[in-house]
């Protein structure tokens, strides 16, 4: 929250000296490392700020609702997020990759699948998702 603060005070020092203090105490929170993305992306560094991205997706301390709702933000404004097409899959592989028994990844999958014309793919997913919702 220190963190937070600083950086919502325009003290970006101090932020990102507390961001990486929480990680070196807790690499694990998932939760810093969307705070350090969101650090990165307003201060411009879209490359730094993605790598971050891609290590909350993968935490196993944030639970799926959470990486759901910020992959939802991130894909529907990719102009300001700078998340592009192939960075899209990449969440989403992370995503099946840490929770491959969830049908709302495999609902995410194919919507991004239909999206991009690939209709198969998409319908295959689509049913995945059917089949694991059942269960």
């Amino acid at each position: 929250m220190l963190a937070d603060l600083y950086q919502s005070q325009g003290d970006s020092i101090n932020a990102l000296k507390n961001y990486n203090k929480i990680i070196e105490m807790d690499p694990e929170s998932g939760f810093v490392h969307f705070s350090l993305a969101n650090y990165y992306l307003e201060h411009q560094d879209f490359d730094k700020s993605f790598e971050e991205t891609k290590k909350g997706f993968a935490s196993k301390n944030v639970d799926l609702q959470t990486k759901i709702q910020l992959y939802m933000m991130l894909v529907s404004n990719p102009e300001e997020s700078k998340v592009t097409a192939d960075k899209e899959t990449e969440l989403i592989a992370i995503l099946l990759e840490n929770h491959p028994d969830e049908f709302l990844v495999y609902t995410i999958q194919a919507d991004n699948f239909l999206r991009n014309n690939k209709l198969a793919e998409g319908r295959g997913c689509t049913f995945k998702s059917t089949g694991i919702g059942k269960q």
